[in-house]
């Protein structure tokens, strides 16, 4: 997903990615749950479903609350509370029923879902089976234009990349109702993860016969049906959402707070402040020059967590000269220091990156010879010759516009970036800021050079942090191309060993270090505040934080 900032589960790092990811996937062919519970339902002291209020701040404003047209995390925070796929990830990772109350395959190319009898939208209509076909269809579908309409080609759902190029018709994508109750999806290919990656605003269903009725007006307050836990009741642009309880929610007996607020804001500054003011319960993020103090003064509300599968990296749009030659790209790599953007920038725990994947998760990368093991003042040097190599000069310097969005960290890091361009490189920037909306279209219609984006992952699993570079991919905005790296990604996505395909990682980041198609920078971290009366809250591997899991503690509770 598009992202600006993440976070991560404090107890999954280093090489321990692949082995906690290897312990949750390889074992789910086959799923059938001891109990009917919810994630995370038996947490903390069980209440009975009061007039409570949770206010919960998001970053910006949603573009769109239609799960196949959104695009990223200010709209994910508020589409899980709204909708719900067939499989929910839990806090440490692990896969766990959702619509489908079990899943089997025997082969892992086709796999069978049961759905829960119990499961209905908002408005009482019952989920079923042909919800999913509808709603994985119009996801593939062109005319939908859905950014994410790559997904389960990513996923491997057969002829999903033929239909959404328009070569076959949606009725062609291998995925079929049995009955109402039973989904049938026919792969591909044998994938160990594919249930792991139905737990995400692509899949999820959308109420047909509303979109029908109402068109593009139908995910609009007062029309909008869901299936999550929550409601949508009224929207405010650039201001809030209001969501209250669904009361035909097959787990609604467990789903403790009755109203949830998402307030937009425009910083984390203003966050804070509304924090401070009593007005917000969970905020979206700090500021960098505010979490050394604030961890003194509201000890026991701070939460700091990094997520090592949320990278910061620049787009370079590859299709253009000079940007189409890698000495170019691999020069303005070399030339950032990006221990001073994660660092003093940021300064919240963000950690260096010289790769998309954490190093530490990378076999025998650095004997590789790779460009992270060198100094800052031997990547400058370096720099330096490879663009005098691609013929630039004093004389002739090296132009190039850096897009980026007007929060106020990227405006800060956009400034510092083009400031060691300069240094290091003579190069002349132009600085493009353009609130989210813009900059998100900008990037994809490839009107940049250099793009400052970030990427967290769709799922819980290092490929997706490559996914985005799959020649395949509607997010492939680099517009990069490699038929040796799809070969890697699509070997990595079926080889069930999990160190052949961290092995598979490695060769596709020394790939990624020669041809530079993006830039990373670092890993992302984050410090926010939550109220102590908040029950539930704990560091999700996915920063997914389900308003339905959470509880209003009360006062002889705290």
């Amino acid at each position: 997903m598009n992202f600006t900032r993440a976070r991560s589960h404090p107890a999954i790092s280093g090489a321990g990615v692949f082995l906690a990811v290897a312990s949750f996937l390889l074992g789910c062919s086959d799923h059938t749950p001891d109990t009917e519970q919810a994630p995370g339902s038996a947490k903390g002291p069980v209440a009975q479903v009061s007039d409570t209020i949770l206010v919960r701040s998001i970053d910006g404003e949603p573009e769109t609350l239609d799960p196949h047209l959104s695009a990223g995390v200010v709209e994910w925070n508020v589409l899980v509370d709204l909708f719900e796929g067939l499989v929910e990830i839990d806090w440490d990772g692990d896969i766990k029923p959702a619509v489908a109350r079990d899943w089997s395959s025997v082969d892992g190319q086709t796999y069978l879902f049961n759905l829960r009898e119990d499961a209905h939208w908002c408005n009482g209509d019952p989920v079923t089976a042909h919800d999913f076909v509808f709603s994985w269809r119009r996801l593939v579908d062109p005319q939908t234009a859905s950014k994410y309409a790559s997904y389960l080609t990513t996923a491997g759902v057969l002829n999903a990349a033929k239909v959404s190029s328009g070569a076959m018709p949606t009725e062609a994508l291998g995925i079929e109702a049995v009955s109402n109750t039973t989904l049938r999806v026919q792969l591909e290919r044998p994938s160990y993860m594919f249930p792991a990656m139905l737990d995400h605003f692509a899949v999820f269903p959308v109420h047909a016969a509303t979109l029908k009725a109402h068109g593009e007006q139908w995910s609009r307050p007062g029309i909008h049906i869901g299936n999550g836990a929550y409601c949508l009741e009224e929207r405010v642009l650039r201001e809030k959402i209001e969501l209250r309880r669904n009361p035909h929610y097959w787990d609604a007996d467990a789903t403790r707070i009755e109203r949830v607020t998402h307030l937009s804001m425009p910083s984390s500054a203003s966050d804070l402040q509304r924090y401070l003011a009593g007005e917000v319960d969970i905020t979206y993020d700090l500021p960098p020059d505010r979490v050394k103090d604030l961890s003194e003064s509201v000890k026991g509300a701070i939460h700091a967590e990094v997520l090592p599968l949320a990278a910061r990296y620049y787009n370079i749009y590859t299709q253009r000269p000079p940007f189409n030659d890698p000495r170019v790209r691999r020069a303005l790599a070399y030339a950032i220091d990006r221990r001073v953007i994660a660092q003093r920038i940021y300064g919240r725990g963000e950690r260096p990156a010289f790769s998309l994947i954490p190093l530490d998760d990378l076999p025998d990368i650095d004997s590789a010879g790779h460009w992270s093991s060198w100094a800052q003042s031997e990547r400058e040097s370096r720099a330096r010759q490879l663009l005098k190599e691609a013929g630039f000069s004093a004389e002739a310097p090296l132009h190039v516009r850096l897009l980026h969005s007007d929060k106020d960290l990227s405006k800060r890091e956009a400034v510092a970036v083009a400031s060691m361009w300069k240094r290091v490189l003579g190069a002349e920037v132009e600085l493009q800021q353009n609130e989210w909306k813009a900059f998100v279209d900008l990037q994809a219609s490839g009107n940049y050079d250099v793009s400052i984006t970030g990427w967290w992952a769709d799922y819980y699993e290092p490929s997706s942090l490559l996914r985005p570079l799959s020649s395949r991919d509607s997010y492939n905005h680099p517009r990069y191309a490699n038929e040796r790296f799809d070969r890697i990604l699509e070997r990595a996505l079926t080889e069930q060993d999990a160190q052949k395909r961290a092995k598979l990682y490695t060769d596709a980041e020394l790939l990624l270090a020669q041809d530079m198609p993006v830039i990373p920078v670092f890993h992302y971290a984050v410090s926010r505040l939550v109220n102590p009366r908040v029950g539930g809250y704990r560091a999700h591997v996915l920063d997914t934080i389900r308003s339905k899991h959470l509880w209003i503690e009360s006062p002889q509770d705290m």
